[in-house]
């Protein structure tokens, strides 16, 4: 049984954060999968703290320089590090929610068509803090792709895991995908995300843009994918203080000229309904059908986070007019 499990090179992008990144090596370690199956490649952008001395600690098999920092930069590096034929892209916030999580991951690739899984759920703990509950309740860490509808993970109020063009196959253990349209395409990519490096090598991984290479993949036909019944934990901040500042440095790396896939456009009716229920504070609404799907009450931060992104996405497209 062991002998018929693939081998597998998980890449993690790294920077001062030892706290987390302890957090996720021990996860991976407690996998119930054969540890000399798993290659760990870390990939750090010159940490300052005790994050490389943390990760020494857990038997990592690899180490790269990532002299960029940031980690679209260090995926690629790490892809071009990896020995093995599948490669998952987990990130150092990242926890998997059970011990057969690799196990159960890595299934689909026994069918051949399948170039991707990914989880379909993010998961989370009762003990974690409201925002990373909130993201986990809507699928993600922004309400504004799922009202566009490219999310990619289960959102409890939509009661799906996404608005785009595909062909689903429901399986006991998950659910074989095709995409439809590269021109509308999920959010996927990241977070728990494995893929064939054999198809990697068939693009351009660098820099390393999620929904870039998913572009690029069903643009060659390698348009299958799996989301897979489990799910992953995804820490994005411990505070919604903390998470918006993320949330602006995202927004101010955007930069769409340099981007093969984009999902947002101005003539999209999505994004003026998004306005308008966000302004309206129709947005309650779906605070509603959530909480009854799932009960929690970091549903009430909904409406507060579909205004903040709203006039964060607001700032950076007026600064951007302003600037061509």
């Amino acid at each position: 049984m062991k002998d018929s499990l693939p081998t597998i090179s998980i890449v993690i992008p790294t920077y001062n954060s030892p706290n987390l990144l302890a957090l996720c090596l021990e996860n991976i370690r407690n996998q119930a999968y054969p540890q000399d199956k798993i290659e760990i490649i870390i990939i750090d952008g010159s940490s300052k703290d005790k994050t490389l001395e943390i990760a020494k600690q857990y038997s990592v098999n690899k180490f790269c320089h990532n002299p960029l920092v940031v980690e679209e930069f260090g995926r690629a590096l790490g892809i071009d590090s990896a020995s093995h034929d599948l490669i998952a892209f987990i990130d150092q916030d990242n926890l998997l929610a059970s011990s057969d999580w690799i196990k159960k991951m890595v299934t689909p690739f026994q069918d051949s068509e399948i170039v991707g899984s990914e989880p379909l759920f993010y998961s989370y703990r009762r003990t974690d803090p409201s925002i990373v509950r909130y993201c986990g309740l809507i699928g993600g860490d922004d309400p504004f792709h799922v009202y566009l509808g490219y999310y990619d993970r289960f959102c409890y109020f939509t009661n799906k895991w996404t608005d785009t063009p595909i062909i689903q196959t429901d399986t006991p253990d998950y659910l074989k995908v095709r995409l439809l349209c590269s021109k509308k395409i999920p959010t996927m990519g990241a977070n728990g995300f494995i893929v064939r490096k054999t198809n990697l090598h068939k693009i351009n991984y660098r820099p390393f843009i999620h929904t870039d290479i998913i572009f690029d993949l069903v643009n060659l036909g390698n348009s299958q994918f799996a989301k897979v019944k489990v799910g992953i934990i995804h820490l994005h901040a411990n505070s919604i203080l903390e998470f918006m500042r993320k949330k602006i440095r995202r927004a101010q790396r955007y930069k769409p000229k340099l981007r093969k896939y984009n999902d947002i456009s101005f003539k999209d009716p999505k994004l003026s309904l998004f306005v308008l229920r966000t302004l309206l504070l129709l947005t309650a609404i779906d605070v509603a059908k959530g909480y009854r799907r799932k009960p929690d009450l970091a549903w009430l931060l909904h409406p507060l986070i579909c205004l903040l992104a709203l006039s964060t996405y607001a700032t950076k497209a007026i600064i951007t007019m302003i600037h061509l």
